[in-house]
């Protein structure tokens, strides 16, 4: 995801979400709504094998379900819209947008909101902003003003990937599934190879358990053994435990060095033993 902290990788490599959210990511969490991306097999942490992206930062007993990705490690992709330097104003909106970028860097999001805020004052019409601020305020918990601002990069950039990939991860993290679905599949039609929109939509349909849809998104995004790795986990989540461990062990067969495929194996062996000895121990004692 990511993280990163949120593991939303989303230009990164989530769920990645949004401005380095998800490295591993990506910023992933899954779950529904607002569990902030390290969500759900209650004790499993979050691990999505994607090629450059890291885990949020959650070691929970299992290694967990991938979240989705948010998709710009920097939220904004400001730099593709450099403004010369010869006045004043240019000058103050070029230092407005790299301090941003720096409060970004160091995960001061207060700090990197005011900033893009002044640079808006500066130049309204900028582009980028929306974007970045929506990212911004979406890792804030600002869903209101997320959602203002999603609709404004949307509506600035509406077949830009990057904006669609975030804007479903943060439609999947408020609980509409069905409309993040709509957004990343339209952000598959932009763009049939973005690595954190096909994560990130096999992460939702694998929430829904249309799992046959899922996987072959896995399988493109991040290849066949963490693909199955993936859908074990949301077996496992979901209550599916016999399957869930089968696919798991398939996917460590097919991959040896799935180290978190052989965690999840061994902590799920060993919580099925710890009732039994508990209840050999108990009954000697009686």
């Amino acid at each position: 995801m990511h993280d990163d902290t949120d593991a939303r990788a989303r230009t990164t490599t989530t769920p990645v979400s949004q401005a380095a959210r998800f490295p591993y990511h990506g910023r992933a969490s899954l779950g529904p709504p607002r569990q902030t991306n390290a969500t759900a097999l209650g004790s499993l942490a979050v691990a999505l094998f994607v090629a450059t992206s890291g885990c949020t930062a959650i070691a929970p007993k299992l290694a967990a379900v991938p979240k989705p990705h948010a998709s710009s490690q920097q939220s904004a992709t400001l730099s593709r819209n450099p403004q010369p330097l010869g006045d004043p104003e240019n000058q103050s909106l070029q230092i407005a947008l790299e301090t941003a970028r720096l409060a970004e860097e160091r995960s001061m999001d207060a700090e990197a909101i005011a900033a893009y805020e002044k640079a808006r004052r500066i130049a309204p019409k900028h582009p980028g902003i929306a974007h970045a601020l929506a990212v911004l305020y979406d890792r804030a918990a600002m869903t209101d003003s997320a959602q203002r601002e999603y609709s404004a990069a949307l509506e600035e950039s509406p077949e830009d990937p990057d904006v669609l990939c975030d804007y479903g991860y943060f439609l999947y993290s408020t609980g509409k599934l069905e409309e993040a679905e709509q957004t990343l599949r339209r952000g598959i039609a932009v763009d049939a190879n973005h690595q954190k929109t096909l994560v990130n939509l096999a992460v939702v349909l694998a929430t829904r358990r249309q799992y046959s849809e899922a996987k072959p998104l896995f399988e493109k995004a991040i290849g066949p053994a963490a693909a199955l790795h993936n859908i074990g986990m949301f077996k496992l989540r979901q209550g599916e435990s016999a399957e869930g461990e089968r696919m798991i062990a398939a996917a460590l067969e097919k991959d040896p060095s799935l180290g978190q495929s052989r965690s999840v194996l061994e902590n799920v062996s060993a919580s099925v033993a710890r009732p039994y000895l508990a209840s050999r121990v108990e009954g000697s004692q009686q």
